[in-house]
């Protein structure tokens, strides 16, 4: 038995066959009559431009410089905002312990006063208001009300006023900046 290759999907089969078992090509010539089939291969070559290539490089790297520098511009800005909020935090450090400072020395003054004024308490701190004509006050609230509206008094009140006006305002940049950085 020899083997020949069908005519119509160039299969080999047996030269007894009256029927290709692949394709299902009917073989009605004597097999010892039909010549073999030699198929060539041909090699296709894909269509490759070069240029397209490229430009697809060229593009890829664009992209990756564009996203590398907004990274770099994006870090440096937070770098700049970190900066910001630190030189932000000691101001309002700075203002809030000052403004502390002065209110907890006005408290203590209005206490002091208070209390030289009711034991009869000499005090060089506390005289211009405790004392007047060389006498103490009989009522503390006279002493307070010196107090009160001295320019001294008034000027720490503005003072302490002041800090908390700019904590308040510090508290609002702060809130700002927080939802600007998230």
């Amino acid at each position: 038995m020899a083997m020949i290759n069908c005519p119509e999907c160039g299969k080999e089969i047996s030269d007894k066959a009256t029927v290709c078992p692949n394709c299902g090509c009917p073989i009605t010539e004597d097999a010892s009559k039909i010549q073999p089939v030699e198929i060539a291969s041909v090699a296709i070559k894909p269509k490759f431009n070069k240029k397209v290539l490229v430009i697809i490089v060229v593009a890829i790297a664009i992209a990756g410089i564009g996203i590398c520098l907004f990274s770099a511009n994006k870090s440096a800005q937070q770098a700049k905002n970190k900066e910001r909020f630190i030189e932000l935090a000691s101001l309002v450090k700075l203002s809030g312990l000052s403004g502390a400072a002065k209110c907890e020395s006005t408290y203590n003054l209005i206490k002091k006063v208070w209390s030289d004024t009711i034991h009869e308490e000499y005090s060089i701190e506390t005289a211009p208001y405790t004392r007047t004509n060389n006498k103490f006050n009989k009522d503390f609230n006279t002493s307070l009300g010196i107090l009160f509206s001295s320019d001294t008094y008034k000027d720490d009140v503005a003072l302490i006023e002041s800090s908390e006006s700019e904590l308040r305002n510090c508290a609002k940049i702060n809130l700002l900046f927080w939802q600007y950085m998230v």
